[in-house]
């Protein structure tokens, strides 16, 4: 089952290359995986990133704003919460807001695990 705001897939796919991106699968349990429509040397698929829980799924598209360049795939049966840009936009607008301070501590605590990335969005938050 797949609906506008949480996700429980088993062997699915829940992005498409070539789809607009507006919003990110927060992975609760499970695994996706990137897949890129370009075989290995051995004839499999090339899976340069796989996400596992607590992971907000490619982020980096938050500041890209282009079409999804690669596949997503549930590579374990999977749970998630699709976030729209607008709810991440806000909550970074909105720091002192308690409404939105749960999402704002699992976007820091997501921001420190992954600093080669996030350098943009850890100034936005005002974290750097």
């Amino acid at each position: 089952m797949i609906d506008d705001r949480y996700g429980l897939a088993d062997s699915r796919q829940i992005i498409r290359s070539g789809d607009p991106v507006d919003r990110l699968p927060l992975l609760v349990s499970g695994a996706l995986d990137a897949v890129i429509h370009q075989a290995s040397d051995d004839g499999n698929p090339v899976v340069p990133v796989i996400w596992g829980p607590g992971e907000l799924v490619m982020l980096s598209y938050l500041f890209r704003r282009t079409p999804a360049t690669v596949d997503v795939v549930v590579s374990a049966d999977a749970s998630f919460r699709w976030v729209p840009f607008e709810d991440i936009e806000d909550t970074l607008n909105l720091v002192d807001d308690p409404a939105h301070a749960a999402l704002r501590e699992q976007l820091t605590a997501l921001i420190h695990a992954r600093p080669d990335d996030a350098g943009p969005l850890r100034e936005a938050v005002g974290t750097a």
